[in-house]
């Protein structure tokens, strides 16, 4: 078993919390159109991790291929790297220390900027898309669904922390 931070490579994370308003989606809904009550909750993983991976390979790459790692990590260790809510996480995630991690090969990745103010030629990138226009049609050809929909599943198979 994997023992923290062995397949991560973090710094110190600047969080932005995005607050309930117009046109915020509600995670719930979002679940309940992803899935239907007879399917697993480990098959909707399995299905949209493997789908999500398949949708982002990189053209001139014959496989691509997605591991499933578990392992445990030491939560007041994880807790520190984000910035502004570290003391928050260590009362509420402080005895927690197993983790899920899909990862991907023959992938593009999250790409691009993060912040509007530093995009050029309407290069966005899927690390935006995938935050800020959740819920938007890929564009993609070959690739199905939304941006973001299918990974509020990851919600609901942990703890309360995702992390991408």
């Amino acid at each position: 078993m994997n023992k923290f931070i062995p397949c991560f490579n973090f710094t110190i994370m600047k969080i932005q919390i995005l607050e309930p308003g117009n046109m915020v989606p509600v995670g719930s809904y979002l679940l309940r159109s992803i899935q239907n009550n007879s399917t697993p909750i480990v098959d909707l993983l399995v299905r949209e991790s493997i789908q999500n991976s398949l949708d982002a390979h990189i053209d001139d790459k014959t496989t691509v291929r997605v591991d499933f790692v578990k392992g445990e990590y030491v939560p007041s260790v994880l807790n520190e790297i984000f910035d502004s809510i570290t003391e928050k996480l260590n009362q509420n995630y402080f005895n927690s220390n197993s983790f899920l991690a899909v990862r991907d090969y023959g992938t593009v990745g999250l790409t691009g900027e993060l912040h509007a103010s530093r995009i050029t030629n309407h290069n966005y990138g899927n690390l935006y898309k995938l935050v800020y226009d959740f819920g938007k049609p890929q564009e993609n050809i070959g690739s199905g669904g939304s941006w973001g929909i299918g990974k509020t599943l990851f919600n609901r198979i942990g703890n309360g922390i995702v992390i991408f």
